[in-house]
């Protein structure tokens, strides 16, 4: 129910605190229970009663159900009726979580415009967006995914690493010019304590010189730094694992 919902996201939160790593461990397991449980009741519980009251309450553990979901959809393991299953529940995780990012950019957008009155300023030009499917986080990564996937089809390393940079620059920082909402559950050692996940707002680069493609092709094809302006205090900057 909602008391024991409520306790869940407490301890996630504490957990998160802590050591944010831990989140990780949380969301396959619920997820496997969800989708895989002899019962069909204790599956819909788990769905209505903790999942999908996680995903509105926390959008940073939103994410990891998400992600948790999506990677159900291309497992050889799961069979079609699993992923017919964890389809449709990702898509409601989906519209969940877009939802929570408008209204959480538009707050953003609305709060630099009083700033902007207050202190005698223009006001910030409103940039044209680009269509989001999710979150403006996950919206990255696919577009990271996807360039990743492309990347691999150049065979000279030099001319790979060239098309990665432009790539990076075209299709990521150029599109990202406004601050956006970001969940963050791991910073770097020397960043600063993390914002509430709810309002943090953030502008987000990729310096494509930091962008490196990989020889083996056992291994992801690039590694690449993603940098985080945060606009809740003074635009200091601090790297974020992802």
């Amino acid at each position: 129910g909602r008391l024991e919902t409520a306790s869940c996201i407490a301890a996630l939160n504490a957990a998160k605190a802590a050591e944010s790593e831990m989140l990780l461990d949380f969301a396959v397991p619920v997820v496997n229970a969800m989708l895989h449980a002899p019962h069909r009741g204790v599956r819909d519980t788990l769905w209505e009663c903790l999942v999908l009251s996680a995903v509105k309450e926390d959008i940073a553990v939103a994410h990891l159900f998400y992600w948790a979901l999506k990677c159900v959809l291309t497992s050889p393991q799961a069979t079609q009726e699993t992923k017919k299953d964890a389809e449709a529940k990702l898509s409601e995780v989906t519209r969940t979580m877009a939802a929570q990012a408008q209204v959480a950019t538009a707050l953003s957008r609305i709060k630099a415009a009083n700033d902007a009155v207050q202190h005698g300023h223009s006001l910030p030009a409103l940039p044209a967006d680009a269509a989001c499917r999710a979150t403006p986080l996950v919206d990255l990564l696919d577009r990271l995914h996807t360039i990743g996937e492309d990347i691999v089809k150049v065979k000279d390393k030099q001319a790979r690493q060239q098309d990665l940079s432009r790539r990076i620059q075209k299709q990521i920082n150029d599109r990202m010019v406004d601050a956006v909402p970001v969940p963050v559950l791991m910073l770097t050692p020397n960043a600063p304590d993390a914002p509430d996940p709810h309002t943090g707002s953030a502008l987000l680069r990729l310096p494509a010189a930091e962008a490196r493609v990989l020889s083996s092709k056992e291994r992801a094809p690039y590694l690449v730094l993603i940098e985080m302006e945060r606009c809740s205090r003074s635009l200091s900057s601090a790297g974020v694992q992802l």
